[in-house]
């Protein structure tokens, strides 16, 4: 699995999780970026169809995407 340093501390997870066609980043507790696609996820599991449906704050199109974050839980 091949990464990509893109900071000092985060890191985008190799194939398949660094397409640019993604338009959902997951970033773990250790700074590891996974980029995926909402319909794929959705598909998967009703958490996150549920989750995607929730209304969301209008904004314009850009090409960055802002990483949800990931905590690690015991």
């Amino acid at each position: 699995m091949s990464s990509e340093n893109v900071g000092p501390d985060i890191v985008i997870a190799g194939d398949p999780f660094n397409l640019p066609t993604a338009d959902v980043v997951f970033r773990t507790s250790d700074h590891v970026d996974f980029h995926v696609h909402k319909l794929i996820l959705s598909i998967a599991s009703p958490f996150f169809t549920g989750m995607f449906s929730l209304p969301q704050p209008s904004s314009t199109l850009s090409i960055n995407i802002e990483a949800i974050p990931i905590t690690k839980t015991a």
